[in-house]
């Protein structure tokens, strides 16, 4: 649905990567430890979605050492179509399991996320993961 929409050249790791920028930007050093990568694989991620147009890299003014990492216009464009993609999936499971069994589906996913023993690659927290917070 992504590829549809002219999104086609994200990786799942561009992807996760994205997912995890705040709105006001987000330091690379907290980019890696919230994904549990490497400095050096956020870096490299980074600068390929810096040279697809999805975000910006710029120095930190507190740290100069240190690189804020902000949506482009082209990565706030993804974000609200990746959201209604999102929104278009969870509204068909909907239509086919009901109200309640999403609810339920929802809170079993939440429940295995955060019964593990080690937390999923890019886990960042209850209900922050794409795919499984809830819209409605």
């Amino acid at each position: 649905m992504l590829a549809a929409k002219g999104y086609g050249e994200l990786s799942e790791a561009h992807l996760n990567v994205l997912s995890h920028i705040d709105a006001g930007g987000t330091r690379s050093v907290a980019l890696a430890g919230r994904l549990n990568l490497t400095k050096q694989s956020v870096g490299d991620l980074v600068a390929e979605l810096v040279a697809l147009g999805y975000v910006t890299r710029t120095p930190d003014p507190t740290d100069k050492r240190a690189a804020i990492i902000r949506y482009s216009k082209r990565g706030l464009g993804f974000l609200k179509d990746a959201f209604e993609i999102k929104t278009k999936i969870e509204a068909e499971y909907s239509k086919i399991l009901g109200k309640d069994e999403m609810e339920r589906f929802f809170s079993n996913a939440r429940m295995l996320v955060d019964n593990r023993s080690t937390p999923p690659r890019g886990w960042r927290g209850r209900r922050r993961q794409v795919g499984i917070t809830r819209t409605a």
